[in-house]
């Protein structure tokens, strides 16, 4: 075809058909955003007493966030001469799903309340949805609340341990109690049948001795009767 010759405002272009060539340039996906809890986090910045990027998010490969810092907007782009127009996305997190997810050209994630663990994100980008870039990755780890951690359940299961001693014994106790008082009851019952016995007895011997005087004593009430 040979060189062919354009004349403009700045002069004389040339361009040789024959050297056009046919590769595609494939984008390559960079991450530009991390917004934790709706806080657009940058690099060297204390959140909640540390410091989450080291250095720009662009550079990182792995974050580590408190157990609260669990509400994610990751924003990302596709570098590339041809610029955003016609490029999809796909991502996936693994540790909560193992499946692509085609985002189409939307170049932002949202993730709301990560439990606590380790996720890896990756994200590919693609101008044809055939030919896809090298998987873009960020390692998530999101730690454990104190309430789940291992001393705590340690925590647990002395105060479930210590509970059901404290039961034990007081069941103990009262059983005890209510044994004394059992004892305490029937002694009490045991000394009211004495002294009814006691009474009893004292009673027909007073009885007894009572018959005998009467007969003794009208006599003698009319011998002396008879001496005056």
């Amino acid at each position: 075809a040979g060189i062919m010759y354009f004349g403009g405002s700045n002069g004389i272009i040339t361009f040789n058909p024959d050297k056009v060539s046919d590769d595609f340039n494939i984008p390559e996906v960079v991450f530009t955003k991390l917004i934790v809890n709706n806080k657009n986090l940058e690099a060297g910045e204390v959140v909640d007493g540390k410091v989450v990027l080291s250095k720009s998010i662009q550079r990182t490969d792995s974050v580590q966030l408190g157990y609260a810092q669990n509400h994610l907007s990751i924003s990302f782009a596709a570098n590339d001469f041809f610029g955003p127009e016609n490029i999809s996305y796909h991502y996936k997190l693994i540790g909560l799903q193992d499946e692509w997810i085609n985002l189409g050209v939307k170049n932002e994630i949202n993730f709301t309340g990560l439990r606590s663990g380790r996720y890896e994100l990756l994200v590919k980008a693609s101008r044809n949805n055939q030919d896809w870039s090298e998987e873009k990755r960020l390692t998530i780890f999101i730690a454990t609340p104190p309430w789940y951690s291992w001393y705590a359940f340690v925590i647990y299961a002395l105060l479930i341990t210590g509970l059901l001693v404290l039961v034990r014994y007081i069941s103990r106790r009262k059983a005890r109690l209510e044994a004394k008082l059992k004892i305490i009851q029937i002694e009490k019952e045991k000394e009211h049948e004495l002294n009814e016995a006691k009474i009893t007895f004292f009673t027909n011997i007073s009885h007894e001795f009572r018959t005998p005087l009467t007969l003794i004593l009208s006599p003698v009430t009319e011998l002396i009767e008879s001496y005056k």
